[in-house]
């Protein structure tokens, strides 16, 4: 084996070792912070403000030894969270960057509906149900059909529908 190749993998080795003590150190001075608060380590606040899956807090509390502050919300909370936590999550679907992240993030996505759901005491059934009377009467989006503008006689449903939100359909005057 080439000398700088060998010396280049034991360099590594040894600062691995060390990075990985370092880190059993730094987690066991944490948690004996209690027993001698002088040599405790200091933590590292963040503001999160937002809707974590339910294990992810035990998990990071008994893995790590973090302090995860938390709440129970109102139903009227968790509805509002719950859809910040969709659109967060819809983004993600959006930026992913390969199928398997595509895949899980789109799986992030039916967590998010399924808690929607069970809040609303709906069920899956009823909602295919209602998905697919919309596919028979409106079709579904397939066959990529992307609307750019539309004309319509004034008083007419796309007209009233169009001018009951101005923000999201510009009208153009001519």
């Amino acid at each position: 084996m080439n000398k700088k190749v060998m010396i280049a993998a034991i360099v590594a080795l040894v600062v691995g070792v060390y990075v990985y003590f370092l880190q059993v150190r730094t987690k066991q001075e944490f948690l004996d912070r209690d027993k001698n608060p002088s040599t405790a380590v200091k933590l590292r606040k963040y503001i999160h403000n937002k809707l974590w899956r339910d294990k992810a807090v035990e998990n990071l509390e008994e893995t790590y030894g973090d302090i995860i502050h938390r709440k129970n919300l109102t139903d009227e909370e968790y509805a509002h969270q719950l859809h910040l936590k969709l659109l967060e999550e819809a983004q993600e679907v959006m930026t992913a960057k390969s199928p398997e992240e595509l895949a899980s993030e789109i799986g992030d996505v039916l967590e998010v509906l399924d808690c929607i759901i069970a809040l609303h005491n709906l069920s899956r059934q009823e909602i295919e149900q209602m998905r697919d009377k919309k596919r028979q009467t409106r079709g579904s989006y397939l066959e990529r059909k992307f609307v750019t503008t539309t004309e319509s006689v004034p008083g007419s449903f796309l007209d009233l529908y169009c001018a009951q939100a101005p923000d999201k359909y510009t009208l153009i005057i001519d």
